[in-house]
This record gives structure tokens, sequence and C-alpha cells, in this order.
């Protein structure tokens, strides 16, 4: 019977410390965020059953006061000034309110569907000293007329019945006033799942309010600008590089794509006014859309397993299509609104639940980034979960809780894809030397076999042709022609003589490469002059002198060869001097060349050089130097490093540069 392996504690708890480490950290942060960035806790002068008095004292002590409760609320009526005779409120049903806590107009009866009329009214007591006010309004659903002492100072759409139009955006208006002033919103809904205002306004002192607004704008436009930079980086990781990620790549650029779409709300509401209708479709894709895509990316990261990978793709697909069709629906049922929100309680849950699920069984099998991945799923976990949990949460500044959660999750994931993309891009680069390389040495190979093909051909020619010319001297002996036996003697002789083949290195390795790149030289008519003069025993790996000898003399040969070189030259010296290697490859070349950093970038790919690194690798090998310098169109490459005696098998002939 197979034993079931037990898991050891130390495991256990290199899983459980990225889980402690998030909880704690976020839950700081959230419950910071959630006293110290909330309109319903921020600690300020509220209205009173419709009236908020200010004093001269807590406008300057204050300056700016979040609008949540005390509002005077007039179901199923869309109110003028004219209603409002000698300062008295109208005859019909009113009930103070705070904004945000109900989402249908008619508060007697939860069961009919979303839209209508509704007004809201409170009593501003001011210094009677006039000055100005600004009052910011974020979005209101669906259409309003704003109403400051009787006058209408803002409008958004048309709200009446008669040519009713949408349209939302976050707008403000600076007034002048003092002593008792009254604000009155005329609302109309028609096809919002929420009715009227459901953000609290903002009122006060103009630069405060002024200030408090263009940082909001900010830091909102700065996670825009976050969420559009890592959709495009991914986008042109895809299109630029080919590799084993490009599915995780393609996931991570819709992820963000979703995100992008979710943070686009503070522009869109401050510089445009757009169809809520349009604009909820939107939101809820965006935020739907990045849990199926971060969820489809982790299946990809961590082996949750078929059947499960299935699933949860397959169950927020759905949602997240029927997400988008509930946003389309022309009119909402509080019971529709209600099933909706459970449904997407659900959802969420189950994505933190199946998302922290796999990145525990990835830190168990102890792969690589699995404590990162654990401890973002565990941030973006409790980030939902503290969003259900305070729903009271209107942010000043920031964003609301599960916008930070998905942001430190983005972040989490684009680092374990660019880790994996950088060591997927390093092992493409060093398969591409090697490649090359290999080219290179079967080439040497190649014309080494046709130069031994050519003298085993020369041996068979001429022993074939040595009984013929047996047979004529033994004639020309015979007749005792004995000047003509001379002549044909001497052109035999001059005639049957091989080839003689140039050695230009005693060490077989380094000549083979030398005699490779004078051939190539020759062909392009590349000036090549070689005075290498090292022994056929060198305690240096045959690999590694070839990888020097080889790199370095391309490289020149790969610069010479540019058209513009006047008298392109190749020349390379060697020598052994006192145990020290010296080598010096110079090459003419017209090309600038690209530094970055202190290292080479390559004229064959993107990126850093990788024959020049791996050149300076094996002298930094042996305690020695490779130094590259740039001498009036000629590029000079010195290297030089220690032979030890005891590396050396017997003594090592020194021979003087």
């Amino acid at each position: 019977m197979e034993e079931i392996p037990m898991v050891k504690p130390k495991k256990i708890l290199q899983t459980i410390l990225p889980v402690l480490a998030a909880a704690f950290l976020l839950s700081l942060i959230l419950n910071w965020l959630y006293h110290k960035d909330n309109k319903y806790t921020h600690k300020g002068t509220q209205a009173i059953s419709g009236v908020l008095i200010l004093d001269n004292g807590t406008l300057e002590e204050e300056k700016l006061f979040y609008l949540t409760r005390g509002w005077n609320f007039f179901p199923g009526k869309l109110l003028s000034p004219e209603d409002f005779v000698d300062g008295n409120v109208p005859d019909a049903y009113m009930q103070t309110v705070t904004v945000g806590r109900q989402s249908n107009f008619d508060l007697s009866d939860k069961r009919r569907p979303t839209g209508g009329s509704a007004s809201y009214s409170m009593t501003l007591i001011l210094p009677e000293e006039e000055r100005a006010y600004t009052l910011v309004l974020p979005e209101i659903y669906s259409a309003y007329r704003l109403y400051v002492d009787g006058k209408e100072l803002l409008t958004m759409g048309v709200p009446e019945s008669d040519g009713f139009t949408e349209k939302i955006a976050r707008r403000s208006v600076t007034f002048v006033a003092g002593g008792q002033t009254e604000l009155l919103l005329a609302v109309s809904n028609r096809s919002h799942f929420s009715d009227g205002m459901t953000y609290p306004p903002v009122f006060g002192i103009p630069e405060a309010v002024r200030e408090i607004e263009n940082i909001r704008l900010f830091l909102g436009l700065l996670m825009l600008v976050f969420a559009v930079l890592s959709t495009g980086l991914s986008l042109y990781m895809i299109v630029a590089f080919k590799g084993g990620s490009e599915r995780k790549m393609l996931l991570f650029f819709f992820a963000s794509l979703c995100i992008t779409v979710t943070y686009m709300y503070p522009a869109v509401f401050q510089f445009a006014g757009i169809s809520p209708k349009f604009w909820y479709a939107a939101e809820l894709f965006g935020i739907y859309g990045t849990y199926l895509f971060v969820v489809m990316l982790q299946n990809e990261i961590s082996d949750a397993g078929l059947l499960p990978e299935r699933i949860s793709t397959a169950v927020l697909a759905v949602f997240t299509a029927l997400s988008v069709l509930y946003s389309l629906l022309p009119g909402y049922f509080v019971w529709q609104v209600r099933l909706f929100g459970k449904a997407a309680t659900a959802v969420k849950l189950f994505t933190v639940g199946y998302l922290f699920y796999c990145a525990v069984r990835t830190s168990m099998r102890d792969e690589q980034n699995s404590r990162l991945l654990l401890f973002c799923t565990t941030a973006f976990g409790l980030s939902v979960l503290y969003d259900r949990v305070h729903p009271g949460w209107e942010p000043i500044l920031g964003g609301w809780p599960t916008e930070y959660g998905c942001l430190v999750l983005i972040v989490g994931l684009g680092m374990i894809l660019w880790q994996e993309f950088s060591e997927g891009y390093r092992l493409k680069l060093i398969f591409a030397e090697e490649k090359r390389r290999l080219t290179r040495q079967v080439a040497m190979q190649k014309a080494h076999y046709l130069e031994l093909s050519d003298k085993i051909e020369d041996t068979i020619r001429m022993r074939h042709d040595e009984r013929h010319h047996l047979q004529t001297l033994y004639s020309i002996y015979e007749a005792k022609d004995y000047d003509r036996l001379g002549a044909y003697l001497s052109d035999y002789v001059l005639t049957s003589m091989p080839r003689m083949h140039t050695v230009l290195c005693k060490n077989l390795i380094v000549d083979s490469v030398l005699r490779y790149y004078e051939g190539l030289c020759l062909q392009e008519e590349i000036r090549f002059e070689c005075s290498v003069g090292l022994p056929p025993e060198l305690p240096v790996p045959e690999v590694e002198l070839s990888i020097l000898f080889g790199n370095l003399l391309e490289n020149a040969y790969e610069a010479a060869r540019k058209e513009g070189c006047a008298d392109p030259f190749v020349s390379c010296q060697a020598r052994i001097r006192n145990g020290t290697f010296y080598l010096l490859i110079k090459n003419s070349f017209v090309t600038p060349v690209r530094r970055k950093g202190g290292r080479f970038l390559s004229v064959r790919h993107e990126g850093y050089g990788v024959g020049t690194e791996s050149a300076r690798t094996v002298a930094e090998n042996y305690g020695g130097s490779c130094v590259f310098e740039e001498k009036e169109g000629i590029f000079v490459v010195s290297v030089m490093f220690l032979l030890q005696e005891n590396m050396i098998p017997g003594k090592m002939p020194e021979e003087q540069l």
C-alpha cells in the first residue's frame, strides 16, 4: 500500500508566513484607510434634520464638509424653488436620509423597480458675510437640476418627463453666499439600478475643495497610467517576443486591459458626461473580466487540475457575460438588484477561495515565486472580504479596497511573469549563441573536411599516374636520351608536389579557427594579419579557447566587412610570456559601437551582446581581463590572464611578443 507523503513542518511554516504577513500588513493599511480616507467616517460637522450650521471658526478649522447625513428627501417629487414658498417646506412626504443608504426613490415599497423622481434639500446656515463656496457633486443617477437660493446653477441631462435625457459626470459649482442658503437637488432616474444621490457631495472653501479634488484626480490618473503602462508593456512583449510565456502574457494583457477600464472612472466622470447604462456595462465587464483573466492566468502558472480549471473558467466567463446583460436591462426591480448583489458576492468569494487554493498548492510544491503569489493572492482576498464587511466606504482621495487588492495582485503576477519572461529570454539568447558557435564549428569542420578530401584526391591521382610515369621514364632510359630524361624528371617533380598547407598556429583548435576566418576574409577581400605563437598544448580547455578566439574574431570579421571601410583588415596576435597569456585583436570598423552600462549592445538582436560577454567571462575565470578600446577607426581587444604553473602539464614554452 502506497504511503501518503507527510508534509514537512518547515514547508507548512513557509506557506503560512506569507499569508500571515499579507493579512497583517493589508489589515493595517485598509483599517487606516477606512478611518482616514472615508467620507462616512470622516470626523466633521454634519447636517441635522436638513440644516447644516457653519460659523467662521468651523469653516476655518475644517474647510471641507462631506454632506453624508441630514438631507431632506422628498420621494416621488421633482421639486423646484417655487415649491418652497417663503422658505416653508412643501406639503409633501419628507424623510431625513443618509446618502448611499437607499437605492430606491420609493422608501415605502421595496419591491417596486428603481426609477422615478425625487428631490433632496438642505439648508446651510453660513456666516452673514458673503464669500465664495464650492460644492462638488459626484455621479448622480441619472439626471438632475441643482438650485442654490432659488437659482439654477447646474444641470446634468433633462430630469423632466418631457424630453428626459440621462447623463452622469462629476461636476463642481462655485457660488457666493452668506447667511441662510438653500440647496435643492431635483433628480430623475429611469435606467440605473441605483436612484439619485449615491455618493456624498463635498462642500467647503474653494481653495480647500480644489486642492482635495486635484489630489484625488492625480491619484486616480496615476492608477490609470499604471494600468495603461501594464497593458501596453504586456502587448509589446507579446508582439516583440515569441516564446513559451506568450499565452500567459496574453492573459495578463487582458487582465490589465480590464483593470484599465475600471480605473478610467476618475478621468471619464471628471472630463466627460456619459450614459449611465453604457458605463455600468463597461464597469461590470472590467471588474468581472479582471477576475476571469486573473483566474485563467493563475491556472497557467499553477497546476490546479484540469477539472477545477475548467469549472473556474466557466463560472467566471458565464457570470461576466450575465453581468453585462444585467446592466443592459431597461429597469431594475429591488429583488433583481438584491439577487445580483448576492450572486456577485458569491462569485467574488468563489474567486478568492479558488485563487487562494491554487496559490497554496503552488507554495506546497515549493515552485518558483510561490511565496510571492501566495502573498499577493492573500492581499487580494482580504481586500474583497474587507469590502464586504465594510460596505459603507466612500473614498475621499484613493480607491475602494478591491481596487487596492487588484493592484497588488496584478503587480505580483506581473513580477512573476517578468521573471519568467526574463529567464526565458536569457535562455533564448544562450541557445542562439550556442547555435551560432556550433554553426561556426561545423563550418570550420566542413572547411577542414574539404581540405582533407582534396589531399586524398591528390594522393589517388598521384598513385594512378605513377605507373604511367614509370613506364615513360623507363622508355626514355632505354633510348639513352638522358637530356630528355632529366627534363621529364624535373617536370614530374614540379607537377607532383602536393599543395602546401599553411599552419597559422601550432595549437590545432586555435589554428582551425584562424584558418577559417582567414578564408572568410580572403573571400571578402579583407586583409588578414596573423602572428600567433602558441604551443600545441595549453592548460586552457579547448572549448574556452574556441569561445575566446571564435567570438572575438567573428566580431572583428563582421565589423570589418561592413560597407564603408577604406582599408578593411583583421589582425590577430597571441603569445605566452612568463606564464601569462596575451591576445591582441584589431580590426577596422565604421558602424558606431553601442554601449549601455559599460556593456556592448548586440547588432544581431535586442539586448546585450553575448559573444563579448562570453570572451570576458573566459578571461575573468582565470583572474585576467578583457579590455575593449576604440582608436581612430580601429577597434582593439586586449586579453590577458595568468597561466598558473600547477595548471601546466610539463614546462610551458615561453615566446616573446
